[in-house]
């Protein structure tokens, strides 16, 4: 005798019941958009048949791609996986430890649960808030680093620019001693008077 599907539905633990969902809507979504409905919305598919029907299968196999990527994002991000199962074996070692009768659908212990739940959020906050940590730390360490490569920067900038003005105002003390009067007359006795298109 084969087991109803509901009841093979339930003995299914919920991380695989979690995926076959997600499979399920991955899969409508595709066939909402499968390529025999486009004639109903393009006109000229019938006359480019191959083309399109290779480029709505490319359609299909990148959505179905994402969607599969990012289904498998979330669970990592929010740590779904792990959190079904914690809650898969809570429930399981409830059962267990109330009533055992046949058939008799056991509540598990409130107290419990709820406790065993709060130590496991609370290690899991623990261990992202020392992980955010150690994050800043380093953040700040690369930020110190950064400073520090700056004000070297700035302070060679101004040493180079205080030995540039040093330089400036000692070609300007030197042109300032120089006689203007006798440097004319040095530079006209350089210069040779000849009458126009004549050569020395």
């Amino acid at each position: 005798m084969q087991p109803s599907v509901s009841t093979d539905r339930h003995r299914r633990s919920r991380p695989d019941r979690f995926n076959l969902l997600y499979q399920k809507y991955i899969h409508a979504i595709i066939r909402s958009i499968d390529y025999d409905k486009m004639p109903e919305y393009l006109k000229h598919v019938a006359q480019t048949h191959d083309e399109t029907k290779a480029a709505q299968q490319q359609m299909q196999d990148y959505i179905q791609d994402n969607l599969e990527a990012t289904c498998e994002h979330l669970k990592l991000k929010y740590q779904l996986p792990e959190k079904i199962a914690d809650l898969e074996r809570l429930i399981k070692d409830a059962r267990e430890q109330g009533d055992q009768a046949q058939g008799q659908m056991i509540i598990p212990q409130s107290e419990r649960v709820r406790r065993a739940l709060a130590i496991e959020l609370k290690r899991r906050e623990l261990s992202r808030l020392q992980a955010a940590k150690e994050q800043i730390i380093q953040e700040s360490k690369t930020t110190m680093e950064r400073i520090s490569e700056k004000k070297r920067n700035v302070r060679a900038l101004h040493n180079r620019l205080e030995q540039d003005m040093r330089c400036f105002d000692e070609a300007i003390n030197m042109a300032g001693s120089i006689q203007v009067d006798r440097l004319i007359s040095t530079m006209d006795s350089l210069v040779v008077s000849t009458p126009f298109g004549e050569t020395v």
